[in-house]
């Protein structure tokens, strides 16, 4: 037992003495892709089959052979859907109780950044699964695309598989996808870009072929997609990648940034001394953090110890 006390008093005294041990690494300057993520409606001028966007009892909303733009033609009841939704509001308050408590014991060095990352990703997740229901519960809304004439293929509280026929309206025009971005995004984008959208689980790829220059009532502008899936029908809804080249950034490995909150930082060694510095984080992929801000690449960046360091922490440099 005397000789484990004297080892660590040993490595105490060495560590007040010289610092903590730490590897370091020079940031690189690179290019980091990320992408805008939107929602878009397919609309069209087109005679077009409606198929059931999901499974489900279908309801009829009229009879009535001539219908307007807009106007509800069905809804359609999946199965156990309320139970999901409500679940999956649970969990998302569940979730985000459980990154706040981990946040908080983070700022008090009870919990470790790998805590903190996963009590995030666990609330993302629940975010991202809640969107998803109610992205299929708008899809359960069925509205007329446009105005024409319309012939149900299906009686009312019958049973409906996804993708089956339900109504025929026939009209003339193309399909194309209009979505919305916030104004901050649309200064990103020009005509002829690239595009992905999200159709049966299916990456698609379109152009983008008009932006408008005009916001609408909820504050963001419409861009309007083009693309050559006759799969897709009017009125269903399809996620949006939109990539997008970010340029003058700085890549370093992910093991070398801190989570305080919302707020990221690194450590720079300066004339042996860890100083903490907030930086902006663009996105990781792989085991790459992409950043921006104050840093310069001839400043060395801490990428082992993490756990241990504090802001103006004294360190030796490992070779």
């Amino acid at each position: 037992m005397k000789k484990i006390f004297a080892l660590l008093f040993i490595l105490f005294s060495y560590s007040a003495a010289f610092g903590l041990s730490v590897h370091i690494v020079y940031p690189e300057t690179c290019t980091s892709n990320y992408t805008i993520k939107a929602y878009g409606k397919v609309e069209t001028n087109q005679n077009i089959t409606i198929n059931a966007p999901i499974s489900g009892i279908i309801n009829i909303s009229s009879s009535f052979s001539s219908v307007k733009k807009g106007e509800p033609l069905a809804q359609i009841y999946p199965y156990n859907f309320s139970n999901k939704l409500q679940n999956a509001k649970n969990n998302i308050e569940a979730a985000r109780k459980n990154l706040e408590d981990t946040i908080k014991l983070k700022e008090a060095n009870i919990a470790t950044s790998q805590e903190l990352q996963k009590a995030k990703m666990l609330y993302y997740q629940a975010e991202s699964n809640l969107e998803n229901l109610r992205s299929i519960l708008e899809q359960t809304k069925i509205y007329a695309p446009f105005s024409g004439s319309l012939q149900y293929l299906v009686a009312s509280q019958s049973y409906v598989e996804k993708g089956q026929p339900i109504a025929i309206l026939k009209g003339n025009g193309d399909l194309w996808i209009q979505a919305f971005v916030t104004p901050d995004d649309i200064s990103k984008l020009k005509v002829g870009q690239i595009v992905y959208y999200y159709h049966s689980n299916l990456k698609q790829q379109g152009t983008i072929a008009q932006i408008s220059p005009s916001t609408d009532s909820s504050g963001l502008m419409p861009v309007f997609v083009k693309f050559n899936n006759k799969d897709l029908i009017a009125g269903v809804w399809v996620k949006l990648d939109i990539p997008i080249a970010q340029k003058s950034c700085l890549c370093i490995p992910k093991q070398a940034i801190v989570s305080k909150g919302s707020k990221v930082y690194v450590y720079i060694v300066i004339n042996g001394v860890a100083c903490e510095r907030e930086v902006g984080l663009i996105n990781i992929a792989g085991n790459t953090a992409y950043i921006f801000g104050n840093i310069a690449k001839n400043e060395p960046i801490v990428v082992s110890g993490m756990q241990r360091l504090k802001n103006k922490t004294k360190v030796t440099i490992m070779k």
